[in-house]
């Protein structure tokens, strides 16, 4: 078991003079990360080309990275502090690696952009205050919003400066040194006393014991249009307004990304580059967009919690594959485009990462298992039966038990991972 390590997010109000040098900081932590990138990128190139001679060129040491990038930052005249500069380092090398070995392929170059960045800040100098934060004596004590205070007996690990459409924030990540954190291969050694399946579905998630829990999901335009449409014709009702106002924020967004794409496109064709109109619609969409995130996240948090109210010592859960869910398959189902749009617009990802964390700080298990056939096979008997989208209703041809989809997906769950639990309660015992 490992301890627990929280983010804490604040916002922080530099004065003009620290604003610059927080924003010298974010540059030169961008330049960075590209100068190593690009190092990287360089050193694999010749790897490749000379690997069969025998003579190949090995990749930079850190050491040697950290030289090549103080002479290039000080041939560019950029100051960036020392640690800055290591874990900017460690964060392009490890961005390399990782790219190298996915699919995705290599790690792209961070753009020098006014309105967002980052950077590490000095943990060794760094001290805080009730209202304040101070990251070295250069910058001195800048000013911060503190929402929650942090937890007794904790201990900060690293802090990070992040600047989000002109405004800045402290992300501090805390270990809570007290409180053993519960890992994935903990439920071998778990024997819980309640245990409970989970199937998450678009707007409600069930539970083997049959109960229910409907959420207020997020909507995209097409639904909102016909919402209202279907919506009572007389006075304008509360939940009509809200309809009527998240419709104008979506032809807002709509409108402000046309005028963009239009300004991009006059820029490559004549060369000359985006005006002042570019910045501020700029910052306008991101706040929009940014406003969207805001109310899918507290939905998310809001129905993680309801979740956790319920009794239960181990949660079952799907282990959803969310880039599978939303390829383009001809297969009956998965070609529905209303059906892929809904899943991204959840984030069914984010949820379950919610619940595992959350469940973790209060001493619950959240185990996930092979949701492998648990709508088509029936809870009691065992049979398995083919169903559309559009079957609610679970008829077993076998036993003749007729219950619901989702309330028989749910036990199925409870059934695999409990069964999961049984295998390793009797291996730990033989052992």
């Amino acid at each position: 078991m490992s301890n627990i390590i929280l983010n804490f997010k604040h916002s922080i109000r530099p004065s003009s003079s620290q604003a610059r040098l927080l924003d010298d900081q974010i540059f030169a932590a961008n330049q960075v990360y590209n100068i190593v990138l690009n190092l990287l990128q360089r050193n694999l190139y010749l790897y490749n080309i000379y690997k069969d001679t025998g003579i190949a060129p090995p990749l930079a040491t850190n050491t040697a990275i950290d030289r090549h990038v103080n002479s290039i930052l000080k041939k560019r005249n950029i100051y960036g502090e020392t640690d800055t500069r290591q874990q900017e380092r460690a964060i392009a090398t490890t961005a390399f690696w990782d790219g190298i070995k996915s699919e995705k392929g290599s790690a792209k170059f961070r753009s020098s952009d006014n309105m967002n960045g980052a950077f590490s800040g000095v943990n060794a100098r760094t001290t805080f205050g009730d209202n304040w934060i101070q990251l070295s004596k250069r910058m001195g004590k800048i000013k911060m919003k503190r929402e929650r205070p942090f937890p007794d007996n904790s201990k900060v690990k690293s802090v990070r400066i992040k600047k989000e459409l002109g405004k800045y924030y402290a992300i501090i990540s805390i270990e809570l040194l007290d409180e053993p954190q519960l890992t994935k291969k903990d439920y071998k050694r778990f024997t819980p006393l309640t245990h409970l399946g989970m199937d998450t579905n678009n707007g409600s998630v069930d539970f083997s014991d049959g109960t229910r829990l409907k959420y207020e999901r997020t909507y995209h335009e097409k639904e909102l249009l016909r919402m209202r449409k279907i919506g009572s014709s007389k006075s304008k009702t509360k939940n009509q307004k809200r309809i009527t106002k998240l419709l104008n924020e979506f032809k807002k967004i709509k409108r402000l990304e046309q005028a963009q794409s239009r300004r991009i496109d006059k820029a490559k064709r004549t060369k000359v580059k985006t005006g002042k109109n570019y910045s501020k619609d700029k910052l306008a969409l991101g706040k929009l967009k940014r406003k969207q995130q805001n109310r899918r996240k507290n939905l998310l948090d809001k129905l993680s919690n309801d979740i956790l109210d319920k009794l239960f010592d181990v949660l079952f859960i799907e282990d959803l594959s969310v880039k599978d869910m939303t390829k383009k398959q001809k297969s009956e189902g998965m070609n529905n485009k209303q059906m892929r749009k809904n899943i991204l617009n959840f984030s069914y990802s984010e949820l379950h990462a919610k619940l595992i964390y959350k469940a973790m700080r209060i001493g619950r298990l959240v185990v996930k298992v092979d949701p492998a056939y648990t709508s088509q096979t029936c809870s009691k008997c065992g049979s398995r039966k083919k169903l559309k989208l559009s079957d609610r209703l679970y008829n077993c041809d076998g036993c003749g038990l007729e219950i619901g989809r989702d309330h028989n997906a749910a036990k199925n769950i409870e059934r695999k991972g409990f069964e999961i639990i049984n295998v390793s309660t009797r291996s730990r015992e033989a052992a």
